[in-house]
């Protein structure tokens, strides 16, 4: 099983955080993600609730729908399908805290990698390479509202 927990101060305040997460296209601009596209629009947003994003990186793509869209704190979101193997996603959380000018933003992530015999070995690698992307894009929206103001 993988469980990802990423931690980090940005120093925005929440709703300019929280566009910057919930904006799916704009995550091909951070390292390690060569696709990001919506395919299927939220119910009353395009990245919102019931949206479909497809993101990719140099070994791995995935197709994610949005499951909980509260601005300017939650998003929830669930892997729907992976390629080249199965992933059973168990949880998918993005939350966001209010820190005076700053926000903190928890990033969740947990499940299961289904291949036969290696399944284990490859959730530990998924969850090194998921966390160190995952604070990659943090750091990368961090550095991008910092130089907005």
């Amino acid at each position: 099983m993988f469980d990802i927990k990423i931690e980090r101060i940005i120093s925005a305040p929440i709703d300019k955080v929280f566009d910057a997460i919930s904006d799916h296209e704009s995550y091909s601009n951070y390292n390690g993600i060569t696709l990001a596209q919506v395919v299927e629009t939220g119910k009353l947003e395009k990245n919102g609730e019931g949206a479909l994003r497809q993101m990719g990186g140099s070994s791995i793509e995935l197709f994610e729908r949005i499951t909980k869209f509260q601005r300017p704190s939650t998003m929830h979101y669930r892997i729907e399908r992976s390629k080249p193997f199965k992933i059973e996603h168990l949880k998918g959380e993005i939350r966001l805290f209010e820190q005076g000018e700053k926000t903190k933003v928890v990033w969740e992530s947990s499940g299961r990698v289904h291949i036969a015999l290696i399944g284990k070995l490859m959730d530990k690698q998924l969850e090194k390479n998921s966390a160190r992307l995952f604070g990659s894009i943090l750091k990368g929206i961090d550095h991008a509202l910092s130089q907005a103001t």
